[in-house]
């Protein structure tokens, strides 16, 4: 999710951005997935801001896990998860025959 997007794409207000996240976290926990936060610090003093910090207080308190990018493809490289992906990913990639 991006505040831009939100913003200027979709032209939401701050309430039904937040709804809309909600939804996204949900689905992401339920379906262990990942979910990235892309916010602007230009945007932070404003209900934007406010709208970031209600998306990390309630992503803290369902118990998600925090990372860069970077942690989290060392986390996938580790638990064999990266390869499974790269083997999905050849799968639906390859050349019809």
């Amino acid at each position: 999710v991006m505040d831009a997007t939100f913003i200027f794409n979709m032209k939401l207000d701050e309430p039904t951005a937040w709804e809309l996240c909600t939804r996204l976290m949900d689905r992401a926990q339920e379906n262990r997935g990942v979910l990235t936060v892309l916010w602007h610090n230009n945007y932070m003093h404003t209900a934007w801001g406010a709208l970031y910090e209600r998306i990390v207080r309630r992503a803290r308190e369902a118990g998600a896990w925090f990372a860069t990018g970077a942690e989290l493809a060392a986390h996938w490289s580790g638990s064999g998860e990266l390869a499974r992906m790269e083997a999905v990913m050849d799968q639906h990639l390859k050349p019809a025959s």
